[in-house]
């Protein structure tokens, strides 16, 4: 049996400390819900259709952003299946409360930004050109399905659909999304014209890229250039190819990412793994 290890002193410490936490702090210690910065996103959103601004949204404003909401994704399959089950669960309610509170409304744009990297590989391409979206997916370190949902939450951010976020807006969000905008948002404007493109709002999704990744990519394309150039095959032939792997750099950066990812979490488990034995041991001999 393992020995407790709490003492009275210990007990009194923390019941001071519970004491003096708000109740809605530990509302949001409690809550299911994750806290990150599409929850704060979603909020920007829901203001600008919430029209009398009490907390609510109702038949109209929602039919109102479904409509927005099409507009941005083309009508696809998913975005239309997905908004006709939000009409049905708004239909089951009783007449007095047919409307759409906040948390329902992140769940909805939840499932729309999920829905985006369903079908990203159709989407994405058709929005941003080719080499384009390689540099960017090189750049940003994200495959495709990440790109995806970021596009997605830029473009229900664009209110007016002019292809950019007005910074006036973003500093009107809340929490993890405010300090997003103060700490990285306002230094990738670089003309300081007010305004973000997509290319500008990606930024603030980058993810690091290990040295020994970008390593392995680049060892992966000179591999791929020195098989193209020794194959038993025509001069021009080879020409294409090359021509083909440097507009489409993401056919040997993907699976290399991928790869990486893969290994990077195979290798984290087994360590994780043994910390928990080693953990579990040690418990057992103090027991």
């Amino acid at each position: 049996m393992i020995p407790s290890t709490s003492t009275p002193q210990g007990n009194y410490h923390c019941q001071r400390w519970v004491s003096h936490v708000s109740a809605p702090a530990i509302g949001v210690l409690q809550s299911s819900r994750p806290i990150d910065r599409l929850r704060y996103q979603a909020k920007l959103i829901f203001d600008t259709f919430d029209k009398d601004a009490d907390g609510k949204l109702s038949v109209e404003d929602i039919q109102a952003y479904f409509q927005f909401s099409e507009e941005k994704f083309g009508r696809q399959k998913l975005i239309l299946d997905l908004h006709a089950n939000t009409a049905e669960k708004i239909s089951r309610k009783s007449p007095e409360s047919q409307q759409t509170d906040f948390e329902e409304f992140v769940d909805l744009v939840r499932g729309q930004v999920a829905a985006a990297a369903e079908f990203s590989k159709e989407w994405l391409p058709s929005q941003i050109p080719g080499k384009e979206l390689s540099n960017m997916l090189f750049a940003a370190a994200l495959t495709i399905p990440e790109m995806a949902r970021v596009l997605a939450i830029f473009k229900l951010l664009d209110r007016d659909s002019d292809g950019f976020l007005k910074l006036s807006d973003l500093h009107k969000a809340q929490g993890i999304e405010k300090k997003v905008v103060v700490d990285v948002l306002e230094d990738a404007d670089d003309n300081e014209d007010g305004l973000l493109s997509f290319s500008d709002f990606l930024t603030s999704y980058h993810k690091k890229r290990t040295v020994f990744l970008t390593m392995a990519v680049m060892l992966a394309h000179s591999a791929c250039f020195w098989l193209i150039f020794n194959l038993p095959i025509d001069s021009m032939l080879k020409v294409v190819l090359s021509g083909l792997l440097v507009m489409k750099p993401q056919v040997v950066t993907g699976p290399v990412t991928k790869i990486w990812q893969i290994g990077k979490a195979v290798v984290g488990r087994f360590i994780a793994t043994r910390e928990m034995a080693a953990k579990g041991a040690s418990w057992s001999s103090i027991a």
